[in-house]
């Protein structure tokens, strides 16, 4: 709050500018947690990238998460820097 306060000063200029910005980032702020509490509690579901039918997010971290997409079965999916690399995992194994 402090933050908005310097921010929001008493020009009505500057007001006007930074906050709609302020007030995006508040709202992917909400949604960002409301998805981290998804994922908290195994119900988050996402496109799987192959088929792009609706996949469970079974498991993730930092680098990758692992979807099971009931068409194309288990995958793990990592993040370079420019592409995805997609691995499917065999029965039993991820």
């Amino acid at each position: 709050m402090i933050v908005v306060g310097w921010m929001l000063t008493e020009r009505p200029l500057i007001q006007t500018i930074v906050a709609p910005f302020f007030f995006l980032f508040m709202v992917l702020g909400v949604l960002g947690a409301f998805q981290g509490i998804l994922f908290a509690f195994k119900k988050l579901h996402v496109g799987c990238p192959l088929c792009r039918k609706k996949s469970h997010v079974v498991d993730g971290n930092k680098q990758a998460i692992w979807l099971d997409c009931p068409d194309c079965g288990r995958l793990h999916v990592t993040h370079g820097l420019v592409r995805l690399k997609i691995t499917r995992c065999r029965f039993g194994q991820g």
